[in-house]
């Protein structure tokens, strides 16, 4: 499994990428633009051969995460593909919106955690058994 983090916070991409180490998961690619990241997924994730987390922040620049989700659900053959909202809103409203999207399986505040992350990629070992 290949997990893509984009978050324009490098500091915060790099210690999820560090939780995602202790957890034993060294695939990971970080991405601090969204456009690149979406380039990225729109050239590699269709390789079935491969799962991918994708866990996108909500807030950032140029290309937020709703921007983002939504341009994802029109790509095809994304079913190797499992997305997350990582976002420090705390907004009852934007746990909604996100509910609204199909492409995303849920939302997790930041700050992430040893626990937080565990329990995830316990949950997605279990789908992609």
């Amino acid at each position: 499994m290949e997990i893509i983090i984009i978050d324009d916070d490098k500091i915060i991409a790099m210690i999820h990428q560090k939780l995602l180490t202790l957890q034993g998961i060294y695939s990971t690619r970080i991405f601090t633009q969204a456009t690149e990241a979406f380039e990225y997924l729109n050239e590699y994730a269709h390789d079935v051969e491969k799962q991918f987390l994708i866990l996108l922040d909500i807030n950032m620049p140029s290309m937020d995460g709703w921007e983002f989700a939504n341009k994802a659900e029109k790509l095809k053959n994304l079913d190797n593909c499992t997305f997350y909202f990582v976002t420090s809103s705390v907004n009852e409203k934007d746990r909604i919106r996100a509910k609204k999207i199909n492409l995303i399986q849920g939302l997790i505040e930041k700050p992430l955690t040893k626990n937080k992350m565990k329990t995830l990629t316990d949950k997605l070992d279990k789908v992609f058994q």
